[in-house]
């Protein structure tokens, strides 16, 4: 039996919880929706005179989106030299969290990593950091 133990960033989309990989998160910011631009029909942000690709968590796992919602929560994570925004509604917590791998339900759904089980008992997804970023097209 193996057992892997990280620590993770909560978040929260369309009230739904996610658990990105802390070793992963460079930073976390809070934005308007002015703030985000457009580049050859990419979204992405400006952010100390770097432009950073953002990605919509919920409209890549088809959630309904909050069209009133003005403010939210970009997370800033890498691998390597590679930057993307994950667009978030809410930061909630950092915890540490044992990674269930999901392989046999999860495979199709690119971006997911596996789950865990929060001490509340809710599943989360575990996000795929590096897959993400790789999918994620720079401008």
């Amino acid at each position: 039996l193996t057992i892997a133990i990280i620590q993770a960033l909560l978040v929260e989309v369309e009230r739904a919880i996610f658990a990105i990989p802390l070793g992963s998160v460079l930073e976390a910011v809070k934005i308007t929706k002015a703030d985000v631009k457009t580049i050859n029909g990419r979204e992405v942000l400006n952010l100390r005179e770097r432009v950073l690709p953002l990605f919509r968590m919920a409209e890549e796992f088809q959630m309904p989106v909050d069209p009133n919602l003005d403010k939210f929560y970009v997370v800033v994570v890498g691998v390597g030299d590679r930057q993307i925004g994950v667009v978030v509604d809410r930061l909630r917590s950092q915890e540490e969290v044992v990674i269930k791998s999901m392989w046999d339900y999860l495979a199709a759904i690119k971006g997911i990593a596996g789950a865990t089980i929060t001490g509340e008992g809710k599943v989360v997804l575990i996000l795929d950091i590096g897959e993400l970023v790789q999918n994620v097209r720079s401008c």
